[in-house]
């Protein structure tokens, strides 16, 4: 929330007159305006740094109206008031404000990827893969001993040599399938991501 304000200005006003000949009459009114103003930030969770911005605002106004009329012995007086409630207008500006920073991330083609619908993605599982995620240069160990260091990545691949878990390895390549491309004293190969950890 950037600001809100019940009274972010108005106008008053009254008038005296006759009225259809013989009828006095008296009307009063007042306008007063509620405004309300928020920012919203969205950030990549794995990094921390803000990738969008975008503030909504809102403004409504109030209205009252009061009168009072006399003529032939008898007199009658009338009078009205609307008013929004606080939490409608920063509700409004909210909504504006997620349609704004919707836009922005809609005109950044790096805030997007290509998805199916909810039912192909349901049916695919989606794009995760167990494991953490690791960059090149990181410096990673076997969880266990007896991790296997392979020439491809895929069970079943030739293997290269079998990890302790003193062994250190260093992120040389991409992930793929499940595996991660690293070098270690023995050479370079892959590994289950699942298998090895973070130095």
């Amino acid at each position: 929330m950037v600001f809100k304000d019940n009274n972010a200005g108005g106008v008053g006003g009254a008038a005296v007159g006759g009225l259809f000949g013989r009828t006095a009459g008296a009307i009063a009114g007042g306008l007063k305006f509620k405004e309300a103003q928020t920012s919203m930030l969205v950030a990549d969770a794995r990094s921390t740094v803000q990738v969008a911005a975008a503030e909504g605002s809102t403004k409504k106004a109030d209205l009252g109206v009061g009168g009072l009329f006399a003529g032939g012995g008898g007199a009658a007086a009338a009078g009205g008031y609307g008013s929004t409630n606080e939490g409608k207008i920063i509700a409004a500006a909210l909504m504006d404000n997620y349609n704004n920073i919707v836009k922005v991330v809609r005109n950044d083609p790096a805030l997007q990827r290509n998805v199916g619908t909810l039912a192909q993605e349901a049916a695919a599982g989606g794009q995760r893969q167990a494991g953490a995620v690791f960059a090149e240069g990181d410096v990673l160990g076997p969880k266990i001993a007896g991790v296997k260091l392979l020439a491809q990545p895929a069970d079943g691949a030739k293997e290269i040599g079998t990890l302790a878990r003193s062994d250190e390895l260093v992120v040389v390549g991409k992930e793929q399938n499940g595996f991660i491309n690293v070098q270690g004293a023995n050479g370079a190969g892959w590994v289950k991501i699942v298998l090895v950890t973070k130095h």
